[in-house]
């Protein structure tokens, strides 16, 4: 059973914006954040229901492909994004 993933993003606070609207829908909201600087554009953040699951943070671009999905209950709920 998959307990969480993350994978890095290059500009930080856009995707923690992006993914915080993305999941509300969904039912995730961001549980855990840490800044690794003043300005808040390095760190990471946790998404989830009770506990992160699903991470983003700051790094460099994957070389790789990456394919992640998110479950919706219904179509409403992908359609309130």
């Amino acid at each position: 059973m998959l307990d969480h993933i993350g994978f890095p993003v290059t500009d930080f606070a856009r995707s923690k914006a992006f993914y915080t609207r993305a999941l509300e829908p969904l039912g995730f909201k961001l549980i855990m954040e840490v800044n690794l600087s003043e300005d808040g554009e390095d760190g990471y953040a946790g998404f989830g229901s009770d506990r992160p699951h699903f991470w983003v943070g700051t790094g460099k671009p994957l070389a790789g492909r990456l394919h992640v999905a998110f479950a919706a209950k219904n179509r409403a709920e992908v359609q309130a994004f």
